[in-house]
């Protein structure tokens, strides 16, 4: 950055940052100039830190990265500014000013809590330890990803619950942090008049506890019997009365290795530039920019920044092999060409995106590729290896499925009472959904970075399966098919892309479906 660049920025950010809460806090300030001064501010700082982080992910280091994060975190973070558009949210009869209050406030609500000082010091202290590369396994510091692999795909029983056990007893040493830091949440979101933090992030995200909790237990019911006859067939295979979650994932291993050798990383963008074109989406054809990262470099994972839709779109790839590499790639090429077709003018619209909608269009893509078309026409896999990974891919996504309920009641019941036995409340949710033997003496749920870093979000990704399910769905139906077929990018691009953040995720899926939000077709999809 040049010298003179840095002072003008440095001018500008002055400006934002100091009158962002003395403007706020004067109640004769209209709430329309409050929401579109805050509005700019937020496009401009998102905008910083997208082309910072590209460098950091293209070069290696950033020198303005963390100071762009700093203001951003005192924009949002500013508690007169969230008391006045929380004040304003429903008061007045325009419906674009509440749909950007809508956008806005879980944003700012979320900072009033994370930014605490707390918060901030467990939250850094749990993650640092979890991110601690070495952990012993064998007599042997290994890192997390090595013991990983060893419980997927060791044929070992034994050294499969060695593994398990090595990356659980990071729980020994964060259970305690952990639960102090859903206790202080719950703490700080009673203070700004909300029952429980997790009820909080719900309910101003527009997905009310209640109907969290209607799908949570539709999604229960309808799996139950699916999932203990995965379980039993499983147990038929080992001869015994009894299976360990340790087994659970090993039982698809043989299928992907074989087909983790058909994904070097070398071929993933071509697989992906013929499926993409197979829908109308010729990506050198449009503003999203590719940048292949070097071989060693590519534990992060491939990332979409968008700099400014509709006209800069950039993805790192960080393609490793394997077939799952393939996969992340593709929701990110597919979150970059969304913002490509993003045709609002509104800066809130094209730069705030609903995280919701977000990952629902992200699930799209990556649904793509789990296709037998995508993997037999585009990626050339053979009929019988199609035919395997299909069979065991069902089976699989009930039991990840099964999981990913455990972990989200888990959390939303652990918020309910952060002062009850957490530990005792996971094997006991763990024997309801998962039918296996509990382990008390493991602390499993300690170790998930996400209650840390990302709390209270993880039934976006949920949501974005049902949204790319059922969406799928309407697709085949009035279509036939979706690779190999324009129509598909027609579809998107006009019920879905252009419109941005500009409307609610179920206006927008009811708009292209034709019916509201039904867990029914995920379920079917499986």
């Amino acid at each position: 950055m040049t010298r003179s660049f840095t002072v003008a920025s440095l001018i500008v950010c002055m400006v934002m940052t100091f009158g962002a809460c003395r403007d706020s806090s004067t109640p004769a300030i209209d709430l329309q100039l409050t929401v579109d001064s805050l509005e700019h501010k937020l496009a401009w700082l998102n905008r910083r830190l997208s082309e910072e982080s590209w460098t950091l992910l293209t070069e290696g280091q950033s020198d303005s990265l963390a100071f762009y994060q700093t203001l951003l975190d005192q924009v949002l973070g500013c508690r007169e500014t969230f008391e006045h558009l929380k004040a304003g949210l429903g008061t007045g009869d325009d419906p674009e000013l509440e749909r950007k209050l809508s956008l806005l406030l879980p944003r700012l609500l979320m900072a009033q809590v994370e930014q605490d000082l707390q918060v901030r010091l467990t939250r850094d202290s749990i993650v640092a330890f979890l991110m601690s590369p070495l952990t012993e396994f064998d007599g042997q510091p290994r890192d997390r990803s090595f013991i990983a692999r060893r419980m997927f795909y060791d044929n070992d029983r034994t050294r499969r619950e060695l593994a398990y056990r090595a990356l659980s007893a990071a729980g020994d040493h964060t259970a305690q942090p952990m639960a102090r830091l859903f206790r202080v949440r719950n703490q700080l979101a009673g203070k700004l008049g909300y029952n429980n933090f997790f009820a909080m992030t719900l309910n101003e995200s527009g997905f009310p506890v209640e109907a969290f909790r209607s799908l949570v237990d539709t999604l229960n019911k309808l799996t139950a019997g699916p999932y203990a006859e995965v379980t039993d067939r499983i147990r038929q295979k080992y001869a015994t009365a009894e299976i360990e979650i340790w087994d659970l994932p090993h039982e698809y291993s043989s299928s992907d290795v074989a087909l983790d050798r058909l994904f070097p990383a070398d071929s993933q963008m071509r697989f992906l530039e013929r499926a993409f074109s197979g829908i109308g989406f010729q990506l050198d054809a449009l503003p999203v920019y590719f940048f292949q990262r070097a071989a060693e470099m590519t534990d992060a994972g491939s990332a979409a920044l968008v700099i400014n839709a509709p006209i800069d779109q950039r993805v790192v790839v960080a393609a490793a092999d394997g077939f799952q590499s393939t996969v992340n790639l593709a929701e990110q090429i597919g979150a970059a060409v969304a913002a490509a077709f993003v045709y609002e003018q509104t800066t809130m619209y094209t730069s705030m995106r609903d995280q919701v909608w977000l990952r629902g269009l992200e699930q799209i893509f990556s649904r793509m590729m789990k296709s037998d078309h995508f993997l037999s026409v585009y990626a050339g896999v053979p009929a019988a290896l199609v035919d395997l990974y299909l069979t065991n891919a069902k089976q699989r996504r009930i039991i990840e499925l099964r999981l990913t309920l455990l972990r989200l009641q888990f959390e939303y019941q652990a918020y309910s009472n952060p002062d009850r036995d957490l530990n005792r409340l996971y094997w006991d949710l763990f024997e309801e959904y998962m039918l296996l033997p509990r382990h008390d003496e493991l602390m499993p749920w300690a170790t998930t970075p996400e209650y840390a870093v990302e709390p209270a979000q993880s039934h976006t990704f949920l949501l974005g399966d049902v949204i790319s399910a059922q969406t799928f769905a309407y697709l085949e139906r009035v279509s036939g098919s979706i690779l190999d077929n324009p129509e598909t990018k027609a579809f998107l691009v006009q019920n879905y892309f252009r419109f941005g953040s500009r409307f609610y995720w179920q206006d927008l899926l009811e708009r292209g479906t034709g019916e509201p939000l039904n867990a029914q077709y995920f379920i079917k999809g499986m």
